[in-house]
């Protein structure tokens, strides 16, 4: 497995530096493999939706269908990929954030009965509980 930074991933997606995309979809589509993917972290995960977000400006749903299509990538393994399918799958049913979505996966696979959290927003979402 190798490794891929969020600027990699960004650089595919984006297609805004015309060199980067062509090393990055070299990489992506032709020296990964199945048996030898790319991996991504939870963390570059997340850079990757607060980038595509706040500094592209993409809509909620645009990043929803890159994130389906990246776990679509065979050549591609993305950490708790099963999280992060029902983040995305949140996403979709109600107003919550990616990240608040993704703590809630994370915490049900740890088998937690709620998450405490000071954010209220949050705190409406099924799965956390406002602290108070």
């Amino acid at each position: 497995m190798i490794g891929l930074d969020t600027n990699v991933i960004l650089r595919y997606v984006v297609r805004d530096d015309p060199q980067q995309y062509a090393q990055s979809a070299r990489l992506i589509d032709k020296q990964l493999t199945s048996e030898e993917p790319g991996f991504i972290s939870l963390v570059v995960t997340t850079e990757i939706v607060w980038n595509l977000m706040s500094n592209y400006e993409f809509s909620r749903e645009d990043v929803i269908r890159i994130l389906e299509r990246l776990l679509s990538i065979e050549s591609l393994t993305l950490q708790n990929a099963s999280q992060i399918s029902e983040a995305l799958a949140a996403m979709r049913k109600e107003s919550v954030s990616f990240p608040d979505a993704l703590i809630r996966a994370l915490s049900f696979q740890e088998d937690c009965l709620t998450t405490y959290t000071f954010d209220r927003k949050a705190s409406r979402f099924a799965g956390f509980t406002l602290l108070s």
